[in-house]
């Protein structure tokens, strides 16, 4: 099972902190397809024209055809701003 954790504006806009889901291994990009095809408001808050960030098992990554195994832990992090 994948769990995907959904942080800050992320969480409020998808109304979901954290979910498991059957996942077989994929790219990070097939994650994120998979998850836009629920319909609204997935598609929209996870469009690729928005800016947030991926974590697998704790690292961020910047290259989205970066393998998911079928046991790790996603975290979808919104941009951070500050003054």
């Amino acid at each position: 099972m994948l769990t995907i954790n959904y942080m800050a504006k992320l969480r409020e806009e998808l109304n979901c902190s954290t979910e498991q889901i059957e996942w077989q291994g994929g790219t990070v990009d097939e994650l994120l397809v998979h998850l836009r095809q629920r319909g609204e408001p997935w598609q929209s808050t996870l469009s690729a024209a928005n800016v947030y960030k991926v974590a697998i098992n704790s690292e961020i990554i910047h290259d989205h055809s970066e393998q998911i195994p079928s046991d790790a832990v996603v975290a979808l992090l919104p941009p951070v701003t500050g003054g």
